[in-house]
């Protein structure tokens, strides 16, 4: 996999955060941080999980694509089945979701 560009927005804001003390950090063949023995244990399982879906980090990195209006959208019919809770059948959840504007 080859190893990323990243923008120059992200290559600053990178270079501005002061990195702990206390973390070993050694660059693997990948590019990314290999998690260290050292490291708190909680970095250690975010490192590793960003690892297991690098390409993923990637992408939502350097694309120009974005989910935030799908996930507008979902998050208001989530609302609406909230609000509706025990009160309404499924006829009627469809057409508050229909009937409210995004």
């Amino acid at each position: 996999m080859p190893v990323p560009t990243w923008p120059p927005a992200v290559t600053s804001l990178m270079s501005s955060v002061p990195s702990p003390a206390n973390v070993e950090v050694t660059i693997s063949p990948t590019g990314w941080p290999a998690p260290s023995a050292k490291g708190p244990q909680p970095v250690e399982g975010f490192a590793a999980f960003l690892q297991n879906d690098w390409d993923a980090v990637v992408n939502g990195l350097t694309l120009h694509w974005s989910s935030g209006a799908v996930e507008g959208q979902v998050t208001r019919i989530k609302l609406i089945k909230r609000r509706s809770y025990g009160h309404a059948s499924f006829a009627l959840l469809r057409t508050l979701v229909l009937a409210q504007p995004p």
